[in-house]
């Protein structure tokens, strides 16, 4: 077993099992153990508690519509993991942005959808705390994207991201057809690592009997995150292994131009990225 668990928050949307069914199809001959994890609200997070210790706020009658809501959408869920008897269920009370991070870091990878990296669900804040501050390496299934993983490109620019998504990925690495290094040069290109240079990479990846072809190209004043993309498309990608980049800004992440472009690209390959 190349990974031990793949985590997989889900919402209970009417999507979801659509998502799922791109989930198993992509995952299916890895044989790992791949887990739903629902993260319920907690009804306490809408209570405040007045200084005389009395309890204000929503009131008992929205509490238990919530409560009755979140028990519907489990329902909904478990209903839905009827089609995926090889998924296992769990399920946690609190805010996503604090227990899915927490769960996440003992398991190998998240896997999302497109949508939700793009920002597009209310998983999304859950997704960018996991991979930015718990640094939890993320697979990014898209649903236009390729259910094969035995084309497997590799944006390397030397940084310790892009190094976390290297091993993140390994498993995939190892069971690809055709691994190619991209590397964009001059322009934006920070030079500086030890690691720089793709034949590093090459020669690392060689000791885990993965055989990978180097591909570089000029930035010439394009978007590093455009160009990626147009040699993913060049040499027909299944999935792209790149670093994450990004901050903190007040509470709000904020991800970088390259990050931005590949995550909200919805004809680019499926990604494994790590921050």
């Amino acid at each position: 077993m190349l990974y031990g668990e793949l985590l997989v928050p889900v919402a209970g949307g009417p999507e979801e099992s659509d998502v799922l069914g791109l989930i198993a199809d992509f995952t299916k001959d890895l044989a790992v153990n791949v887990t739903l994890y629902y993260c319920a609200p907690d009804p306490k997070d809408m209570l405040m508690i007045s200084a005389d210790g009395f309890v204000a706020g929503v009131g008992a009658t929205l509490v238990e519509n919530l409560e009755k809501t979140t028990e519907e959408i489990w329902q909904r869920i478990t209903k839905t993991a009827t089609s995926f008897p090889q998924f296992s269920l769990e399920r946690a009370t609190g805010s996503i942005d604090i227990i899915l991070p927490e769960r996440a870091v003992i398991s190998d990878l998240l896997v999302v959808s497109g949508k939700c990296a793009s920002g597009k669900c209310n998983l999304s804040n859950g997704f960018e705390e996991t991979l930015l501050e718990a640094r939890v390496p993320a697979l990014v299934i898209k649903e236009n994207a390729s259910k094969s993983a035995d084309n497997i490109a590799i944006a390397w620019d030397g940084s310790s991201q892009a190094a976390r998504a290297v091993k993140a990925a390994l498993p995939f690495l190892k069971r690809a057809k055709y691994v190619t290094i991209l590397q964009i040069t001059g322009d934006a290109a920070v030079t500086g690592s030890i690691i720089y240079e793709p034949e590093v990479l090459q020669k690392v990846l060689a000791k885990h009997e993965i055989k990978a072809d180097i591909l570089t190209q000029s930035q010439n004043g394009n978007a590093t995150g455009a160009i990626l993309l147009n040699l993913c498309e060049k040499i027909a990608a299944d999935v792209l292994v790149s670093g994450a980049y990004g901050h903190s800004r007040a509470r709000e992440f904020v991800f970088g131009g390259t990050s931005r472009s590949l995550l909200k690209s919805e004809t680019g390959p499926n990604l494994i990225i790590s921050h």
